[in-house]
C-alpha cells in the first residue's frame, strides 16, 4: 500500500466485522478473530495481535491436520478434499508460524475457515514473505496488530471463491506497513 509518513490511521478493526452478521458470522477463537462469508465459503476479513514473547518461543515441528471448523454451519462449511487435485494450496489466512508456540494455538490456524485457495506461488512465495515479514516485525516492535482483508474474485472451485488478492496491515503506536499480495 502506498501511504506517506504521516497519513496512516490505526484501521477501526471493528468496521470490518460491523456486517459480518449479514453475510455469514464472526468466529472469535480468543487468538484471531474472523469474518466468514457463506457464500464465498471462506473468510473475507481477520485479526490478530501478535507477541515478540511468542514468536520462535516453541517452533513446533509437527504440523496438525486440516479440519473442518465445526463453528460454521454445515451447508457452508468447508473440508480438506474440497481443496485436493484442484490446483491450489491450502492456504492460512493468519499464518501457522506466527502461532507455533503452542499445540492448542497452532490447531486453530488449521481449521479451514482460516484457509483459503492460493495458487501455489503465492503461497510459497509472495504470501510466505509477508508472513516472514510479520514474525519479524513482532519481534523488533515486541508486539503488533495484523489484519488481513480478502478479496475474490468470480472463480470458484467446489463451490469455493478464488481470492483475487489480500491485503495485509501491520501496525502499532510506533509504525504502520501495508502489503498487497495477488493471487496469481
Amino acid at each position: 500500500c502506498n501511504l506517506n509518513a504521516g497519513e496512516f490511521r490505526e484501521p477501526d478493526v471493528e468496521k470490518y466485522f460491523k456486517d459480518c452478521d449479514k453475510t455469514g458470522q464472526i468466529l472469535d477463537n480468543k487468538i484471531f478473530k474472523s469474518c466468514y462469508n457463506y457464500t464465498h465459503k471462506s473468510s473475507t476479513v481477520s485479526y490478530i495481535e501478535l507477541d515478540a514473547i511468542n514468536i520462535d518461543s516453541k517452533n513446533i515441528k509437527h504440523r496438525p491436520a486440516f479440519y473442518s471448523d465445526l463453528n460454521v454451519p454445515e451447508e457452508f462449511r468447508t473440508n480438506y478434499n474440497d481443496y485436493a487435485g484442484k490446483g491450489f494450496d491450502r492456504g492460512h489466512i493468519q499464518s501457522d508460524a506466527s502461532n507455533d508456540y503452542s499445540e492448542e494455538v497452532l490447531g486453530l490456524t488449521y481449521a479451514m475457515s482460516n484457509i483459503t485457495l492460493q495458487y501455489p506461488q503465492t503461497n510459497r512465495r509472495s504470501y510466505l514473505s509477508v508472513e516472514k515479514h510479520e514474525r519479524e516485525l513482532t519481534i523488533k516492535y515486541k508486539n503488533i496488530k495484523a489484519l488481513t482483508l480478502i478479496s475474490y474474485s468470480d472463480e470458484t472451485v467446489n463451490g469455493i471463491r478464488v481470492p483475487s488478492d489480500y491485503t495485509k496491515i501491520f501496525w502499532n503506536s510506533e509504525f504502520m506497513k501495508c502489503y498487497i499480495i495477488k493471487n496469481n
